[in-house]
């Protein structure tokens, strides 16, 4: 799985700035959110990937800050790349256009999977408050 974290790493600066820029931030989700949610092929980690989105939210907002800047950056990494429809395999390309996004996706849960369950736990005990 070293392949996509070296893609994900040369988006880095581009990360960088839009986690100092929390509009460019807010931006990149809602982009997102309305590009990504409903596509088949991502139904299998759909609910880990509302889950990241609410977390960014969250995050932007100061409302949630258990999460490592490193742990964000390679969020935003991979929500850049997901955007970009001439990746690896354009996305063009019915049914396997979305197949490097679904490995994107796939490996950035396995890297952060503990700090998304700990969002899920934190979400849970705020939202009964």
């Amino acid at each position: 799985m070293k392949i996509p974290l070296k893609i994900l790493l040369r988006l880095k600066k581009s990360a960088e700035r839009i986690y100092n820029d929390k509009d460019k931030f807010s931006e990149l989700l809602e982009k997102i959110k309305h590009s990504r949610l409903n596509i088949d092929e991502f139904s299998k980690i759909k609910f880990e990937l509302i889950l990241l989105i609410s977390m960014c939210y969250d995050f932007i907002k100061g409302r949630y800050k258990n999460i490592r800047k490193s742990d964000m950056l390679l969020i935003i990494c991979a929500f850049i790349y997901l955007l970009n429809p001439m990746d690896i395999i354009p996305d063009m390309l019915l049914e396997i256009g979305f197949l490097d996004d679904l490995t994107i996706l796939t490996y950035l849960i396995s890297k952060i999977r503990l700090q998304i369950k700990n969002y899920e736990k934190w979400k849970m005990e705020n939202e009964v408050k």
